[in-house]
């Protein structure tokens, strides 16, 4: 039993220390996949129904896939002078089926947990998504990829160090008979 708790006891820690790890560019992903669903969506959990509407008119009666492309930049905390509405901005753009093209920039707030969208500007142009010139959301410097490479090689060892070094499992007998002479 005690073999057990220790790894039960660190997985609860891991995980509960990753759940709440929630950046404003996955809301806004959320928000406008949610909104392509259509009818089994739920993009209420991220912004108002005004909001949604204004993106993709009627999503409740539609069927899933409406947006042809759905694209989220890098964003950054908003000016607090007052000018910009929300504590963080996130740029975005869609493309409807019907070919109609939305470019935005979505201001959130942080409440409780998560963040919530409360209206979006368009035609940005300060902030912009990947495929326009702007920042990508998951980019990782040569240092990182390093690092990241030389810990799965010492794992890697460590795991080969660890077989090595396990005894080998014993020859079982056959328990079968020799010919008799007949």
């Amino acid at each position: 039993m005690r073999r057990v708790l220790a790894p039960v006891a660190l997985a609860l820690i891991v995980l509960t220390a990753c759940g709440g790890m929630d950046r404003p560019e996955g809301a806004v992903e959320r928000w406008l996949i949610s909104l392509n669903q259509g009818k089994a969506g739920e993009p209420g959990k991220y912004a108002p129904e005004s909001l949604s509407q204004r993106i993709l008119s009627d999503w409740q009666g539609r069927d899933p896939g409406d947006l042809d492309v759905v694209e989220v930049g890098r964003g950054r905390p908003a000016d607090k002078t007052g000018v910009h509405l929300g504590d963080y901005e996130v740029p975005f753009r869609v493309e409807r089926a019907s070919g109609v093209r939305i470019d935005g920039v979505a201001h959130l707030v942080h409440r409780g947990n998560e963040w919530r969208i409360l209206d979006f500007d368009l035609n940005p142009t300060s902030l912009r998504v990947p495929s326009e010139g702007g920042p990508r959301i998951g980019s990782a410097s040569a240092g990182s990829w390093a690092i990241a490479v030389a810990i799965s090689v010492a794992l890697m060892l460590l795991v080969a160090g660890i077989l090595a070094l396990t005894p080998k499992p014993a020859v079982l007998p056959t328990g079968g008979r020799g010919k008799e002479a007949t």
